[in-house]
């Protein structure tokens, strides 16, 4: 059959098996895998009749899918981040001012404190001085009456001393101090009194008592400023 005369409801199929043998047509007009594109879906080499008219209709080859754009939240997250940490600058920059104020609050604290220990210490001391001046200024009169006497007793010198004396307690008890001095007879108190010496004694009921008083104690209110030296009694054993 020619190709000519070829009916028009023949296929290009029909038309290759009728030019091969009969012999070589299983052979020859069998499937061949080809791994090409167009090839994929015929069974054929590409360069086989019809097989590149079959490729214009073949199905498109799948193209890969896109990858995912990036989520449509990331954008808002961003700002809200960006809003957050102008929140924190703010809250820092409050932070410091605040600090800021509290260190100047505090030095003028100090200073109202330390005018204020001035002031307390000058109230104390300012009458202690004058005080002092005052207790020189009657040294000075004494030592000038002195000097037109011709001659000095120690009736003199002992009353001048004690007066002398007599001014520092006044001045000492108007700084709240006092002084005291055990009595003979009073029983000897470790919390108020220290032992100069022990006078021997035989007689038991004066064991313990206070014999003498050397030196006067000193305390302002409850404090012992010096303990008074005495001397105690002690019991010895009749020869």
């Amino acid at each position: 059959m020619m190709a000519g005369n070829e009916d028009p409801g023949t296929s290009q199929h029909d038309l290759l098996r009728d030019l091969v043998p009969v012999d070589d047509r299983d052979e020859q007009l069998s499937p061949v895998p080809v791994q090409s594109e167009g090839a994929a879906t015929t069974g054929f080499p590409p360069d086989a009749p019809g097989v590149a008219h079959q490729q214009e209709f073949a199905a498109p080859t799948q193209q890969p899918e896109p990858a995912p754009s990036a989520a449509p939240g990331v954008v808002p997250d961003v700002r809200d981040v960006a809003a957050e940490l102008v929140l924190l600058r703010a809250a820092i920059d409050q932070l410091y001012t605040q600090s800021e104020r509290q260190a100047t609050l505090v030095d003028r604290l100090h200073e109202e404190n330390e005018r204020l220990r001035r002031g307390a210490f000058e109230q104390i001391v300012d009458p202690l001085v004058r005080d002092l001046i005052a207790l020189a200024d009657s040294c000075l009169r004494n030592a000038s009456a002195w000097r037109g006497k011709t001659e000095v007793t120690p009736t003199d010198l002992d009353r001048v001393l004690r007066d002398i004396a007599s001014d520092l307690s006044m001045i000492l008890d108007r700084q709240g101090v006092e002084i005291f001095a055990p009595e003979p007879g009073l029983p000897f108190d470790r919390r108020q009194h220290r032992a100069a010496r022990v006078q021997p004694t035989e007689v038991a009921p004066h064991d313990g008592l206070v014999a003498e008083t050397l030196r006067p104690g000193y305390r302002s209110g409850i404090r012992i400023l010096r303990y008074a030296e005495v001397v105690v009694y002690g019991l010895v054993a009749a020869p």
